[in-house]
């Protein structure tokens, strides 16, 4: 956020290329059984050299089609629709 607010947006291609490191990064703690819950812009850094970083795993939960998460956590504002109805 800050990132934003200090330089404004993101030309497209750096918009593009930060979007696919966050696909990148979820995409590799799923396959690992893992959910954020808290995935919001407050918890994505970048690093001088623009990489992505995931940010406060302190929220996060082991996965598996077994145990669907339905109980809400995190930011109300970045929640899955499906969660604040209460299904899992």
């Amino acid at each position: 956020r800050r990132r934003l607010n200090d330089f404004g947006s993101l030309s497209d291609t750096h918009a593009r290329n930060v979007f696919l490191q966050i696909v990148s990064a979820v995409k590799l703690a799923h396959q690992r059984g893992f959910v954020h819950r808290d995935l919001k812009l407050d918890n994505i850094l970048l690093d001088r050299w623009g990489k992505v970083k995931l940010a406060d795993w302190g929220l996060a939960s082991k996965w598996s089609v077994e145990s669907l998460q339905t109980e809400f956590v995190g930011s109300k504002h970045y929640a899955a629709p499906e969660i604040l109805l209460g299904r899992s």
